[in-house]
């Protein structure tokens, strides 16, 4: 192909905007990644479709490209990776490295990470390769895109638009569906990404020439251009994505494509060779800037300080040095050296590699991270990273997530026990293993369903879960059963306290006798780990440097609301953490296997510390007393 500086300089349009949304600087700069799509396509598909018309397409050269172009900085980043995490990170956060690295290599990213997406899975702060899942939705379509393009120009020689656009199509479906489902799928496989590649594919046909009137040209790729700069500003992580969404700035993407085949002054900004420089480095940048970031959030890697903006100032450089040297030594020298020129030894070279980094990978998981490595505390702590907090919770049977329907052992009445509902999220379904344990005079009903906090908007809100929970299961629990006290309890913090004390005071209107529980202590990262990176860095106030700002004014707050209403309240921040001091064990025990969820030792420690004060029982007998 002749070489179009432009397309590198779309590159840079792609990459900056994808590192500054990592670093929370851009909330729509993950659109980065769609723009990246839509350009492989275009090449991709550029060199396809030439060589099959001509008739020297072949399979082998085809592969040899494109293992040239990704696996070395990609074998150099996965080795990387494996040995920092055995040093800096937990042993179950370097399992989920170890089995993500062997789905990288083996161009599975996108699909080991829509299985990862679920409501306790870990979250992206501790998978420095979970960057790699747009690599597996391209080496997916490498794989599958040229077959079938050799097979359709077999039986329709050169009539590659029928079936690019029953592909187009069919993919937008899927991955409008998706979007609007808040379906992972929809964004981690090829099925509902494949629309975006197909429209570099539509470029790469030249079905609508350069305009030869320069004027017409210029305001296509203007038009082009803010249709990639717009979304990266105006889109969050909130929005329905892909869908339709993700098409504004895929065709604006192509419209750059097509409208600088000729000259335009956005095809002149693009070759400009600062930024043709930093598309150049794309693909290292890519590569490299995702890894640093969370090996600095993990464990304060390069910078201890309180600034942010120095953290990220020194998190992009080291990146974009790291991706220069990919570049320079690792990239350059795979494609260009006299060495490298014989097939054979690339794919030899990439075969070897792949192997060490199964291997190492394969070793760690079977091994459970090498624990042995860690001293003796550290490595208690980090087993709770890995907690199964279905015991607790009960979720799935008791805690509502898709499901629809409670296990009837969560309604089941005990003869001569007063009866306690409990009412809300999970942060309510994690009382229940306390309460259970510490009243045992008392029957406990679970009625708890996964960001169903009960709140009036919440009944009114779109999950199916929350709606079937707050509208059809607790009013026939309140009919069908005589009911003592309703535990009212959720993820407070999260929602700012709004709705909490309204929702139970709406039920005590009804004569329904309520206690409404306020929130837990809640951390930027999960507490295991904060206790670990204490450890390591020798310094127990760890948790406190990433206790969540504000908390303690939502839970003042909900509670002045409560006093004004005559609604009894309890608050386990002020039972976890006199003088805002939070307690974070429970003997050597976590209070808590995540950032706000208790593990079973501390429910049963919040509850006797309810039991002590003495709230619930005083509620509960004077409902008793009144009928």
């Amino acid at each position: 192909m002749k070489y179009r500086p432009e397309i590198d300089g779309l590159r840079a349009v792609a990459i900056l905007p994808v590192v500054a949304y990592h670093l929370v600087i851009l909330k729509g700069g993950f659109i980065g990644v769609d723009v990246f799509f839509v350009i492989s396509g275009y090449l991709i598909s550029s060199i396809i479709f030439d060589e099959l018309r001509n008739g020297r397409f072949s399979l082998a050269r085809f592969y040899e490209r494109r293992v040239r172009r990704i696996a070395p900085a990609l074998c150099a980043m996965l080795m990387v990776v494996l040995g920092l995490s055995l040093v800096v990170m937990a042993p179950p956060d370097t399992v989920n490295v170890a089995q993500s690295a062997i789905a990288a290599v083996t161009s599975w990213s996108n699909v080991y990470f829509w299985l990862h997406s679920g409501y306790f899975e870990n979250p992206s702060s501790t998978m420095p390769l979970l960057h790699t899942w747009s690599l597996g939705v391209e080496e997916q379509y490498y794989v599958v895109f040229p077959l079938v393009m050799m097979a359709w120009n077999r039986f329709r020689p050169g009539r590659f638009l029928e079936i690019i656009l029953p592909v187009f199509a069919i993919s937008l479906w899927f991955s409008v569906q998706g979007a609007m489902s808040h379906d992972p799928a929809a964004f981690y496989l090829l099925h509902s990404r494949a629309f975006e590649l197909m429209l570099g594919s539509i470029a790469a046909l030249n079905l609508v020439p350069a305009p030869d009137h320069r004027p017409l040209r210029e305001a296509l790729a203007s038009i082009g251009l803010l249709a990639i700069v717009i979304p990266v500003f105006a889109y969050n992580d909130r929005l329905p994505f892909p869908g339709f969404a993700a098409l504004v700035p895929c065709v604006g993407t192509m419209l750059v494509i097509m409208a600088c085949r000729k000259p335009t002054l956005v095809g002149w900004l693009l070759s400009l060779p600062s930024v043709t420089f930093v598309g150049l480095i794309s693909y290292s940048l890519y590569i490299w800037h995702w890894p640093v970031i969370i090996l600095q959030r993990a464990n304060w890697l390069f910078y201890t300080g309180d600034s942010k903006v120095t953290e990220r100032l020194l998190v992009l450089a080291i990146s974009f040095a790291l991706a220069i040297l990919s570049w320079k030594y690792i990239e350059g020298p795979f494609r260009t050296s006299e060495w490298a020129k014989s097939r054979r030894t690339i794919f030899g070279t990439f075969a070897m590699a792949a192997v060490v980094i199964a291997g190492l990978s394969t070793a760690m998981v079977a091994t459970n991270g090498f624990p042995n490595l860690l001293p003796c505390r550290q490595s208690s702590y980090s087993a709770y990273i890995a907690y199964d907090p279905q015991p607790v919770l009960r979720a799935g049977t008791c805690m509502l997530d898709e499901r629809t329907t409670l296990d009837p052992a969560c309604l089941q009445d005990e003869p001569g026990k007063p009866n306690v509902v409990l009412l809300g999220d999970s942060h309510a379904a994690h009382l229940w293993f306390g309460l259970k344990t510490v009243f045992p005079e008392v029957n406990v009903l679970q009625l708890t369903g996964s960001s169903c906090q009960p709140t009036m908007e919440r009944l009114a809100s779109a999950y199916e879960n929350c709606k079937v929970l707050l509208s059809e299961v607790f009013p026939r629990v309140m009919k069908d059963h005589r009911v003592d006290l309703v535990v009212l309890a959720g993820h407070w913090v999260q929602t700012g306290g709004e709705g909490a004390v309204a929702f139970a005071d709406g039920l005590r209107a009804k004569g329904i006798p309520v206690l409404l529980v306020g929130p837990v202590p809640n951390y930027a990262r999960p507490l295991p780990r904060l206790l670990q990176l204490g450890l390591l860095t020798n310094n127990p106030l760890a948790p406190a440097r990433f206790a969540v700002p504000g908390q303690f004014e939502i839970d003042r707050a909900i509670e002045r609301d409560a006093q004004a209403r005559r609604i009894p309240y309890i608050s386990p921040l002020q039972l976890l953490c006199p003088r805002e001091q939070c307690r974070t064990l429970v003997g050597n025990v976590p209070l808590q296997f995540d950032s706000n969820h208790l593990t079973a030792e501390g429910s049963v420690f919040l509850a006797g510390l309810m039991r002590t004060s003495g709230l619930l029982q005083a509620s509960m007998a004077h409902h008793v007393e009144a009928n």
